[in-house]
């Protein structure tokens, strides 16, 4: 009797670590470790001094993205992640990246409620005809991005610090989709970071 409560108990215990483990945007969790992510991603490390790994799998995956940037530091772990959505053949107004990412910021709002939106244009830029949108994307002229974070009074949650939906340019006629979580302990990984590269000297 005492053997088949200890299992059970086990078992909760385990429910109860991988539903935490999957409380966070596409089943990652701030501050997971490395052995944790390889768990549940196929990790592949793509800038080892500022700890940056990309997968194509997560546990909870959604059909807009395509590709994932997990940040991880050895002490603070999971500190950002980066969504990368499919590359979109794109018209010369913008019209299905603007389509995509009003499609997302929908969703978005609706979980994370309300945000600042930033859809403009330099004042100098020479591409001001709706034709040149992409053109201006394209040269840093352009910006289309929301943004979540307590003092829009958007309702975070999952230690989620800052929250940022964006057009992207992809070359000539291409565009894509980006959605950046940083979590409560970025400032902290920065810092972690930062030691780090001094302590080699």
């Amino acid at each position: 009797m005492q053997r088949k409560n200890i299992f059970c108990l086990s078992i909760v215990v385990f429910f109860l670590f991988y539903s935490n483990s999957l409380a966070g945007p596409f089943g990652l969790s701030m501050g997971m470790s490395k052995a944790q992510c390889e768990k549940v991603c196929d990790l592949k490390l793509v800038k080892p001094y500022v700890y940056i790994f990309e997968t194509e799998k997560v546990p909870n995956p959604h059909y807009a993205f395509e590709k994932f940037l997990l940040f991880i530091t050895p002490t603070q772990g999971l500190y950002k992640l980066r969504a990368i959505g499919d590359t979109i053949s794109t018209s010369q107004d913008g019209n299905e990246i603007k389509l995509k990412f009003n499609e997302l910021k929908k969703v978005l709002k609706n979980v994370y409620s309300d945000h600042r939106l930033v859809d403009e244009l330099k004042p100098e830029s020479k591409y001001k005809d709706p034709d040149d949108w992409m053109e201006a994307l394209l040269y840093d002229d352009r910006s289309l991005y929301a943004v979540w974070r307590s003092k829009y009074n958007s309702k975070l949650k999952n230690n989620i610090d800052i929250l940022v939906l964006e057009a992207n340019p992809h070359g000539i006629g291409y565009s894509f989709i980006s959605l950046d979580y940083f979590f409560s302990n970025y400032d902290d990984a920065l810092k972690e970071i930062e030691k780090r590269r001094q302590d080699v000297f």
